[in-house]
């Protein structure tokens, strides 16, 4: 089930349980809908990034060094592309990839996703998890803002991780500053977080140290 749609389904149930408590609110009806994906996954691990300093690529081998542990890798703005696609017309399979095809697309979908989170800032976080999630682990590879992390915090136990790349180092992986998108609060607003662990990925730490040292956190955390 692709995450237009899950989301969908959630809200559907959301509508049941209203008719059928109609004395409920939102936020209680959320909660009854999520219990079973609380209490299954043991840990959520929140990422965060700049552009090109591989957050996908830490995630991949975070996961890949967490085995056999159940891991899942989800995306807050895979939620929004989906939506994004469905409501526009757009091929999500593309905006999810790192093609010029996202890109030629970015910024109406960051303008779009902020006018949505100004109304609801917990709008496409409550759609990332699967309410059908049975992972140890779940490991968000995006996350972008301070309501972001507080959601997850507010609903699951957390390890918030920093991927960090030289400047050069993103430079040399395709990264050109673009005003309008990296000034803007879904590449900045975690900048100056305290997040309790960092990956640094680039050619001046030895990488299968950075993760181990995560992974580490991570196992001592469950």
């Amino acid at each position: 089930m692709d995450m237009f749609w899950l989301f969908q389904y959630q809200f559907t149930l959301k509508k049941i349980f209203w008719f059928i408590f109609p004395s409920l609110q939102a936020g209680q009806v959320f909660i009854i809908i999520s219990l079973r994906t609380v209490f299954m996954v043991k840990l959520v691990v929140l990422v965060s990034g700049k552009r090109k300093s591989g957050k996908d690529y830490c995630c991949e081998k975070l996961k890949a060094a967490l085995e056999p542990l159940k891991v899942s890798i989800h995306g807050v703005s895979h939620s929004l592309k989906a939506i994004y696609a469905e409501t526009h017309g757009l091929d999500y399979s593309q905006l999810i990839s790192d093609g010029p095809y996202k890109e030629s697309h970015r910024l109406e979908m960051i303008n779009w996703g902020e006018n949505v989170r100004d109304n609801d800032p917990s709008f496409f976080c409550r759609a990332t998890i699967p309410s059908s999630c049975e992972d140890d682990i779940v490991i968000i590879s995006d996350c972008r803002r301070p309501t972001d992390i507080d959601y997850f915090q507010s609903h699951y136990r957390t390890l918030t991780v920093r991927v960090e790349a030289h400047l050069k180092e993103r430079e040399k992986r395709g990264f050109v500053f673009v005003t309008g998108i990296d000034d803007m609060p879904s590449e900045c607003a975690l900048d100056g977080y305290d997040h309790d662990v960092t990956i640094v990925n680039d050619h001046s730490r030895v990488f299968s140290s950075e993760i181990a040292n995560v992974v580490w956190r991570i196992r001592n955390s469950l």
